[in-house]
């Protein structure tokens, strides 16, 4: 947990700002969607690890919904946008899943 990279803190002001954000989330995703079978018990340093990525997936989801409110309130919305940051709260809903999993597999030792 600890070597996997964490999601950065974006301040979404543009169309670019979201295209990171849910490249970094994509990637991550693709990093912890393996089963979790045999895991050893989390060492203390990666169960810190997976608290600041639990706190990182916060931020980010909260950084989703003020684009979305942002992107809701102009006159023209963009469909492709909302449909971005949409698609990028669900993984971030995966991401906890997998996380959560992740403890809970560790936590039964």
């Amino acid at each position: 947990m600890d070597k996997i990279e964490l999601l950065p803190v974006i301040i979404i002001i543009d169309e670019e700002d979201i295209d990171e954000l849910v490249e970094a989330i994509s990637r991550l995703e693709t990093e912890l969607a393996y089963p979790v079978h045999n895991l050893a018990p989390l060492s203390s340093s990666e169960r810190k690890a997976l608290e600041k990525h639990l706190e990182a997936n916060g931020y980010a989801f909260a950084s989703l919904l003020d684009a979305q409110a942002e992107e809701e309130k102009k006159v023209r919305p963009d469909p492709t946008s909302i449909r971005k940051i949409k698609i990028a709260m669900d993984k971030l809903g995966n991401i906890e899943r997998y996380l959560e999993r992740i403890r809970t597999s560790s936590d039964s030792y």
